[in-house]
């Protein structure tokens, strides 16, 4: 059985339960909903695509849109948009009152791994936590921030640790296995980690439910059978 899981955090999904109430858009968002349709159709954002017909340059559009909604709106426009946005925002938290009202746990989230086992590692997650630390001196890869002292450009640094991967899987076998090698002990790892979590798990569901302990030994006598 395979044991790799995701730490992100997923919906539980549940049957025979409508969608919840949509979360209202950002005032920018309601500002590019408005002026998309328009641009869409304007000849100077067409492109050409690989397969030779014409498209819609999506990222120029969201550029210009942007440009415009920083250089160009008046502050009355965005006070009405933001006016709209309290509105909305108000009415989605009504309405998301009223459906965990009607449905229980159908907004509830669950962690595929569960809280306190970190998740394994996978091969390019071991080759990346052992380069990192030789490319975190180097002064390419700093970075002054915003408070005027020194970070690291993770940016840099993820790039050239990829580009490495890439390399390393085609000309250094070696260090390629190695990668795997640990990949597969972290997995181990996390697979006695989880089968205690639950045989834990369902020990205490068990003695909450029957009021005993699941390795208890049973008192029962089978010398009369």
């Amino acid at each position: 059985m395979c044991y790799f899981f995701k730490k992100k955090m997923g919906r539980v999904p549940v049957k025979n339960h409508p969608r919840p109430p949509k979360r209202p858009a950002a005032n920018f968002f309601r500002f590019h909903g408005m002026h998309f349709p328009r641009f869409k159709k304007d000849p100077r954002f067409f492109k050409m695509k690989k397969d030779g017909t014409m498209g819609i340059d999506v990222p120029r559009i969201s550029s210009e849109l942007g440009r415009m909604w920083r250089e160009e709106v008046p502050q009355e426009e965005k006070l009405r948009l933001k006016t709209l946005g309290v509105i909305d925002r108000e009415l989605y938290r009504v309405a998301l009152a009223e459906y965990k009202a009607k449905y229980p746990g159908a907004t509830k989230r669950k962690r595929r791994v569960p809280k306190g086992i970190k998740g394994p590692l996978s091969n390019f997650a071991c080759f990346g936590r052992d380069t990192r630390i030789i490319l975190k001196v180097e002064p390419r890869f700093q970075k002054v921030k915003k408070d005027g002292t020194m970070g690291q450009n993770f940016d840099a640094m993820g790039k050239e640790i990829a580009r490495r991967w890439r390399y390393v899987k085609l000309n250094r076998p070696n260090v390629f296995e190695s990668c795997c090698a640990e990949s597969r002990k972290d997995n181990e790892r996390f697979k006695r980690e989880l089968v205690q979590y639950r045989k834990g798990e369902r020990g205490r569901k068990i003695k909450a439910v029957f009021g005993f302990d699941v390795d208890e030994e049973s008192d029962d006598d089978d010398d009369d059978l």
